[in-house]
């Protein structure tokens, strides 16, 4: 199933993540409930497309858990993470959504601060970039 914007409502309706069926409720999933892989393959594939790309980056939802996702205990989840925000991130329209997400910005600092895998810290450095947040609150942005 795909996500699609609801009733001109701007909120995402579910495809097929989650439980229930496709009545165009909105996304409504309980962490306790969610199958942390699962969902971030299915919100990548969803984010491959850029017909989905605005519904995605602006669902306040998606974006907390993908953050959330930042601290999974798998490198390739955590990298299917990051990449997923990297393509919501590659049109500017989605990129003023993003970096106003309470939570989006600080968790990517921390993954490309703290994170063991060399891979993903590129990736989250390339990310915050993409969003022209690259530089730590505590560093100063070099002169362009």
């Amino acid at each position: 199933g795909r996500w699609v914007a609801a009733g001109g409502s701007g909120r995402l309706v579910r495809g097929d993540i989650g439980t229930g069926d496709m009545s165009g409720e909105p996304v409504q999933v309980s962490p306790e409930c969610v199958d942390t892989r699962r969902v971030i393959t299915k919100l990548h594939a969803l984010a491959i497309d850029p017909v989905n790309r605005p519904f995605i980056a602006r669902d306040t939802g998606c974006i907390h858990n993908i953050a959330q996702t930042f601290t999974y205990p798998s490198e390739d989840v955590v990298y299917k993470a990051l990449e997923t925000v990297s393509y919501l991130a590659s049109h500017s329209d989605n990129q003023a959504a993003l970096e106003a997400h309470p939570v989006l910005v600080p968790s990517l600092r921390t993954v490309r601060d703290t994170h063991y895998n060399e891979e993903v810290v590129a990736l989250a450095e390339h990310v915050l970039s993409q969003l022209g947040c690259a530089a730590s609150p505590s560093t100063p942005a070099a002169p362009r």
